[in-house]
């Protein structure tokens, strides 16, 4: 019997995986980044990388040498006003605000104005575009999750056709894709 952590799609083997842009560099989605003062909108559909994107950029933001602070909001989680000033209070050059679209709308609009007038830059993960100008728009692919699935089980270990079927299955979720895989590897070793 297959254990939980030995499982090649475990959630700490996937977390491992950095996002990879589609046909740019990271080198040119920084450089457009900073053009836009450190504001704009990671924007895509659910299990499409945003948050990986976000986190990730996180990381290279800091080894630049700017202080980031990450928020992150969704369905289930609610942050009180209260609790976001705290986060402000803090000195940072750049906020992260992972689930932007689930915030409460005048929330919402009190951080922005906030970061702004403070010339903090802010970056936000979207289901829809219009909360910042889009820095970033992430799509998938069946050939996307194929090179995650590569990374985590080399060697043919799922075949193309089930990958596929999964992709399509999940409507192009690539979290969800990976969920699937991770019941299929389980319940057949």
């Amino acid at each position: 019997m297959l254990r939980a952590k030995d499982n090649p799609f475990a959630v700490d083997r996937i977390r491992q995986i950095c996002y990879e842009p589609a046909a740019e560099s990271w080198q040119s989605l920084l450089a457009r980044l900073a053009a836009m003062d450190y504001r704009g909108a990671i924007v895509g559909p659910c299990g499409s990388g945003k948050t990986t994107l976000c986190e990730d950029l996180q990381t290279r933001l800091q080894k630049q040498g700017l202080k980031t602070q990450y928020l992150f909001f969704s369905m289930d989680i609610h942050t009180t006003w209260r609790e976001i000033q705290r986060v402000l209070a803090r000195h940072f050059d750049v906020m992260l605000v992972d689930g932007a679209d689930h915030m409460a709308w005048l929330t919402w609009r009190a951080l922005k104005r906030r970061v702004f007038r403070e010339k903090r830059g802010l970056v936000v993960t979207t289901h829809q575009p219009g909360l910042l100008g889009t820095w970033y728009e992430c799509r998938t692919s069946p050939a996307l999750l194929e090179r995650i699935v590569s990374r985590l089980a080399p060697d043919d270990f799922i075949p193309y056709a089930r990958i596929l079927e999964s992709y399509d299955r999940c409507q192009g979720n690539i979290r969800q894709a990976l969920r699937e895989l991770y019941d299929l590897v389980g319940c057949s070793i």
